[in-house]
């Protein structure tokens, strides 16, 4: 588990569940670390119950690693038809989600996620934007703008 920083909350609930062989906290992570976590990991889980925008769903997804997250909006946003989701604040719910993303197969549908994941590159954002410039400055003017002219 990833971030957190020195201070991490989890520490303490690692050591009492007797899960320091089993559970690493590196904190934050290098972008190189960070690239190698995605290298091996058979799934991507993010139980955040809020999020900005869920980019590392997109970076995961992006790597080709199924993930697991919470069943938020944002999130169903950014990962699609191509994520699993479950409610995070049902420890029950979470763990059956986790059992079941487990079984399945990392490479079936690994050429989808990494499409998927694509479509939020920062080349295609600016794209996109660029286009919403061009309408918008092309397009008539209108309301107090308009008027101040």
């Amino acid at each position: 588990m990833t971030g957190g920083g020195a201070d991490d909350p989890l520490t303490s609930l690692r050591a009492e569940l007797d899960l320091e062989k089993d559970v690493v906290l590196p904190g934050w992570v290098t972008s190189d670390e960070l690239e190698a976590l995605y290298a091996v990991a058979d799934l991507y889980v993010c139980p955040s119950l809020e999020e900005g925008f869920g980019l590392p769903v997109v970076d995961a997804l992006r790597r080709g690693v199924p993930v697991l997250a919470n069943d938020i909006a944002v999130l169903r946003e950014v990962g699609g038809d191509l994520a699993g989701y479950v409610d995070a604040s049902q420890p029950d719910e979470l763990a059956a989600g986790l059992l079941a993303a487990i079984d399945l197969p990392v490479d079936d549908g690994r050429a989808a996620r990494i499409a998927w994941g694509e479509r939020f590159s920062w080349e295609s954002s600016a794209r996109a934007l660029a286009v919403l410039f061009r309408k918008h400055l092309n397009a008539p003017r209108v309301g107090r703008a308009a008027k101040a002219r």
